[in-house]
């Protein structure tokens, strides 16, 4: 498989269906804490900094690093903490992808 293909392959998956498998959530009951975490997780990436040009205007164009954020936010911060004995590591792997976000040259002239 090339880059190329792969790259088509992860694209092909919505942000919403990233979540959803990364919390190991099937129903759809949940639906609205799905999109709740992923508007939390833009809003704090932006809140700390992170540029607007990073997220482009297709949720689901994201910027892999972009979406990696969204994907462990969402596992350190979904349900309950006392069922999340390992919400503190991947609030940490969270906060470090946004600081690589931060430090980027990127930040402030990235052009997809």
């Amino acid at each position: 498989m090339t880059i190329d293909e792969l790259k088509a392959q992860v694209d092909s998956f919505s942000l919403y269906d990233s979540v959803r498998d990364a919390v190991r959530v099937s129903s759809t009951m949940y639906d609205s804490e799905v999109y709740d975490i992923i508007a939390a997780a833009i809003d704090d990436m932006l809140t700390k900094g992170v540029s607007p040009l990073w997220m482009g205007e297709d949720i689901d164009a994201l910027p892999a690093l972009v979406k990696q954020a969204v994907v462990v936010y969402a596992k350190a911060n979904f349900g309950f903490d006392m069922d999340n004995d390992e919400a503190k590591r991947f609030l940490a792997a969270y906060e470090s992808i946004v600081c690589t976000l931060l430090n980027s040259e990127h930040n402030a002239v990235y052009d997809g």
